[in-house]
């Protein structure tokens, strides 16, 4: 939730973001006891890593989608999917950050498949030639 009168019942986390929180990053308080902590690993193919689902549109994905509206790419449909699709806080403080143990990094994981499901084969090519 992103702010008390936002709360109903099962929801244990309040997200916490201000002036002095570094971009994409929050701070969680917890309403009722969770379990946190690194990655879980129990094969070699496979991480496990604790993440909240985020329920609301959060201001950094919503300038996202405003700064990408009446662009050629990414089309606006796939703009309106990801405004609606589930993001995530996963823990993974910021590396400047006083509070880097305790804060949660903004995950649009689900967003960025859709961005990069919607490339065409040249831009394939290229995203790859870039990151090379």
């Amino acid at each position: 939730m992103n702010a008390w009168e936002d709360w109903i019942a099962g929801m244990n986390l309040l997200l916490l973001h201000d002036d002095t929180t570094p971009p994409q990053q929050y701070l969680l308080q917890v309403t009722r006891s969770i379990k946190n902590g690194p990655s879980v690993s129990f094969t070699t193919n496979l991480d496990i890593v604790d993440a909240f689902h985020v329920c609301t549109l959060l201001p950094e994905i919503q300038l996202w989608i405003d700064k990408c509206r009446g662009r050629y790419w990414p089309p606006a449909q796939l703009l309106e999917t990801a405004s609606v699709a589930p993001c995530f806080l996963v823990p993974a403080g910021h590396p400047d950050s006083d509070y880097k143990r305790k804060e949660w990094r903004l995950s649009p994981n689900l967003i960025e498949r859709m961005l990069m499901s919607s490339f065409n084969d040249t831009n394939k090519m290229l995203y790859c030639l870039k990151s090379n």
